[in-house]
This record gives structure tokens, sequence and C-alpha cells, in this order.
């Protein structure tokens, strides 16, 4: 097709974007970009009665944070755009399409009351009958309505639907299809109110927008006939239709929209990554070309490179959660690689921002800036770390105030270290809270204790004394690395008299106040000299160590 792409991802801010809603937003912008096209946010607000105050934002921060940025949308302020995003704002060009319908006498006024309308749905379905609308005011005569209208009496617009006909249109997923009039409401297009159906306003945005694919919920397929016939009766040729699959839970319940767990927001507090979350969701209802539904996807930009509207599905797609648990924990996984830098960055940021203690040593955010910038894990690069001096203090203490590079630095280099412990972001924050703090010191006081004095090894206060003389020499001549590092535990077990296994897990003790955790020589490294020292010789002086 030789026509420029152009879609649309249309909420109504009647809640919050939840997994569902995220999934058509992510085809919708997969298949634009995928084709050089764009993709316009749409809020579809005509819905007074179920307005969620602050859903407008929220949706478009939820977009966001899952990297999906259209390309026009309530932001824009080109005034050569289509113009406006919100449907509340284009009212008066809803009523003005609806005059033209009633004028060419495909659109009629409807003046039965709510009242009427329940009763008649009521009979209708007791005596298993259509609930469809009776028709009664289809054919007013023009002194009835102007008559009904003086009285002040309240009125909707409804389509006239031919009779006798077929509708046909095609959809990508579901082939070609067709409906019998018969079938097809008198909709409602026009409410009493003045705000347009969902009918008529979709159809009227989609045709001003140019939108060219309509890519949206299977939930809709039964409405597209009544939105063709709209189409034919304005003269406008309809877009492409592009069904996406249902969506179930596990036990094939149709999924509710309203289930806490599904909302973007409450995965994003949680820690999830939003490239594991787009991963999980581009799989609900599509498959690679080359058929690997496990495949892990680092970016949006991959996954374009695959999109294809032929790989959507016909039958519904479970949603379940222990899947995307499990996809998540994959993307921690691959924090360290390459692939995976904007998901580290994503992380590092998400630590600043939900950690309030800046590290303890500037210095030692300063080391680990240093190595992280270096992204390489060789001695030389380790060696240029900054030492702990004044000096280093004093360029680190600015950035750590602003909450600048090299405190992002620092949670990076955290977030490498856990992220093959630890399966959220959250998850680092608490399994790993002793790179933000030593509270454990507190917490953990008698198992410190029991750990230098009463291991397994017996009192291993002499021994680690030693290991703190030999840290404050790796650090004076800027060679706190783990090679190094390792050097320095090894030969201080032996001299002493102790295995270096025991001497590892009672310096992890005291660092830590936990027997597990990232390999020791990484959590010394992270941690820095300056903290690591400062650790050890508080786990050693005898005012704690006695006390």
């Amino acid at each position: 097709n030789l026509m420029a792409v152009r879609v649309r991802f249309a909420p109504s801010p009647t809640g919050f974007l939840h997994l569902g809603g995220l999934r058509t937003a992510l085809y919708n912008f997969l298949f634009a970009k995928k084709h050089g096209g764009q993709m316009i946010l749409r809020i579809e607000d005509t819905d007074r009665k179920r307005l969620v105050p602050g859903a407008i934002e929220a949706l478009q921060q939820a977009l966001a944070w899952a990297g999906i940025h259209p390309d026009e949308g309530p932001a824009t302020t080109d005034a050569s755009a289509p113009g406006p995003y919100l449907q509340s704002a284009r009212i008066s060009l809803y009523q003005a399409h609806v005059d033209q319908l009633v004028q060419s006498d495909q659109a009629y006024p409807c003046f039965c009351s709510s009242a009427r309308l329940a009763e008649l749905r009521a009979a209708s379905a007791k005596s298993g009958l259509s609930t469809a609308y009776d028709g009664a005011c289809r054919h007013l005569t023009q002194t009835q309505i102007q008559e009904a209208k003086s009285r002040g009496s309240p009125y909707t617009i409804r389509m006239r639907t031919p009779r006798g006909q077929e509708i046909h249109f095609e959809d990508r997923v579901y082939g070609k299809l067709s409906v019998q009039t018969s079938h097809v409401d008198d909709q409602i297009l026009l409410k009493s109110d003045g705000f347009p159906t969902y009918h008529l306003a979709n159809v009227v945005d989609d045709h001003l927008m140019n939108i060219s694919h309509v890519l949206r919920g299977e939930e809709w397929l039964s409405s597209t006939a009544k939105h063709v016939l709209l189409y034919q009766a304005f003269g406008w040729q309809p877009p492409e239709f592009v069904h996406l699959p249902l969506l179930f839970n596990r036990d094939r319940s149709k999924l509710s929209k309203r289930q806490n767990d599904l909302f973007v927001d409450v995965l994003r507090r949680r820690g999830y990554l939003p490239q594991a979350v787009l991963n999980f969701v581009a799989f609900l209802g599509w498959t690679p070309p080359d058929g690997d539904n496990a495949r892990h996807y680092a970016s949006v930009a991959d996954m374009v490179a695959d999109f294809s509207l032929d790989g959507l599905h016909k039958a519904g797609a479970v949603v379940d959660l222990h899947k995307l648990a499990f996809i998540q924990k994959q993307h921690m996984r691959q924090l360290g690689t390459p692939p995976a830098r904007s998901a580290l960055e994503y992380g590092a940021t998400y630590l600043q921002q939900t950690q309030p203690k800046p590290p303890l040593h500037a210095a030692a955010v300063a080391a680990a800036a240093a190595i992280t910038t270096a992204n390489t894990t060789t001695d030389q690069a380790r060696a240029t770390a900054p030492s702990s001096s004044s000096a280093a203090v004093a360029r680190s203490a600015p950035l750590l105030a602003d909450g600048g590079s090299a405190a992002l630095a620092y949670h990076r280099a955290v977030l490498q270290a856990c992220a093959s412990i630890c399966d959220t972001l959250d998850d680092v924050a608490v399994q790993c809270a002793y790179f933000f703090h030593d509270g454990h010191f507190h917490d953990q006081a008698d198992s410190i204790r029991a750990a230098v004095l009463h291991g397994k090894a017996g009192n291993l206060e002499p021994c680690l004394q030693a290991v703190v003389n030999s840290m404050e020499e790796l650090r004076q001549h800027n060679s706190f690395n783990a090679e190094r590092l390792l050097e320095t535990l090894t030969q201080a077990a032996e001299n002493h008299g102790h295995k270096k296994t025991q001497v590892m897990a009672a310096i992890r003790m005291i660092l830590t106040g936990r027997t597990s955790g990232p390999t020791l020589l990484c959590l010394m490294e992270t941690l820095g000299a300056d903290e690591s020292i400062a650790r050890l010789s508080k786990a050693l002086d005898a005012a704690f160590l006695h006390g």
C-alpha cells in the first residue's frame, strides 16, 4: 500500500493505562515506525460521567515510561496539525457533521426518554427478542419534530440505518466480512447533552486526521459495520481495519481492566523495567517472523524491525503474569550487556529517584563513575579510578549534592552488581539496601560480632585488622581493585592460618549484614575503598566489638 501510514491510539480517560491498552498503543507505534508513518494520541473523553481526574496526564506519562512517543497528540502546538486531540474540544465538528446527515435524511432526532428505552430493552430481553431500538421516532414528520423541540423535549440524533442491504468490509486479521443491515441498530450519534457517541466521533476524527489504519481491540469488530455505514453516508473512504485478539486471564475468563496488577503504573512502581513489560506485551497476540515467541527484545527499535501485521493472531492471548515475572528476571540478568544499556540507564535513574540517601562516601561514587564510564573491567581502567584523597572527595561532593552524573554512576554500578540476584528494581532497594546505608550494624550487630570473634575459624580480629591495613595501602596507591583485593585476602588468611572462604564470609557479614549477595570482590569494588574500610574499621572498634 503506497498511502502514508497514520495510526492512532485513542484511549478514554475513564481509568489508567493497563496492559491491554499498552498492547494496542505498542502495536500502533510499531506499525507506524516500521512504515515510516506517524502515530497520533487522541483522547476520547466524550463520556463525561466516567472521566477520572488526572487520567489524561497519567496516560501520557505511562506511554512515555514505556518509550512510546506519539508524533501528534494533546501536546502538539503546530497550528497546521489536524487537532485538537481531545474530543471534548471538537464538539462543534461533530455537531456540524451530524447536521449534514440530518439534512440528507440519513439521521433523525429521537425524543424517546431513557425510561422508555429501558422498558423497551427489558421487555425485549424478557421475550427473547432483539434489544435494538424499535424505530419509534424514525418516521416522525417535520411538524411532529418541530412541536417536540418547541416543547423543550430532550432528544438524541440517531443514524437512519438503511434496510434490506448488506454491509461488506475487510479486516487484516479476520478477512472479508459482511453484515445484514437488519442486524444493525439505529445507533445514537449525538447524545442529548450535545456530545457525540464513540461511533460518530471516531469515524469523523479518523477521517479528518487522515488515519490510514485502525488497530484496535477485537471487541470493536462487531461495531465496525456501523462505522462503515457512517463512512458511506459521508462519502468517505474507510481506513484499513485491524482488530487485535482478545486478552484472557489464565483461566480463559475475560480479562478485567480493573485488576490492579494489570495497570502499567503499578508495574512501574514495583520496579519492573519498561523493556521487560513491552517484551511481554508484544507477544500478547503477535509472533515474530521466525516464530520465536521467547525472543528477548532489548528495545522498541528491535521490535520495529520485526513487526508485521501478518504475525497477528486470531485466537485470544492469555495474560500470564508469571510469564511477565520470568521475562523481567531475564531482562535484569542482561543489564550488564551492551544491548541492555538503555534498561541499565533507566534502572540507575530509578534507584537514584527512589533511594533518598546518597552513597555515604563521595570518593566511592567517583571511583564507580570512572569504572562504569570506562565500561570495562581491566586493571588499567580500575587503576584510573580516583583515590579517596580530599581532592577526589571535593570533586565528587557537588555532583552528589545536585544528583549529577557521579551519583548516577554509583547507582549504575550497584545495579550491575545486584542484577544477577534481584528480579526487580525494588528487590535491589530491599535485598541490597547495604549499598545505600549501613543500618545492618544496628539490626545485625550480634551476627557481625559473632562473625569476627566466634566464627568457624575462631577469632578473626587480628586477621581482619591486617586486611584493613592492607586495604589502606591499596587506597593510597590507587589500586583498590578486584585483583589486588583478592591477593590481600588470600595473603592475610594464609598469614593467620585461616581459610580464605572463612575470612571472606566474615567480611561479607560486616559489609552487608548478610550471608549471600554479589561476589565479595564486586561488592567491595562497588562500595569503594572508603566505605569498605570504614565498615570494617567500625566492626573492629572495641566499643562495638565488645559492647
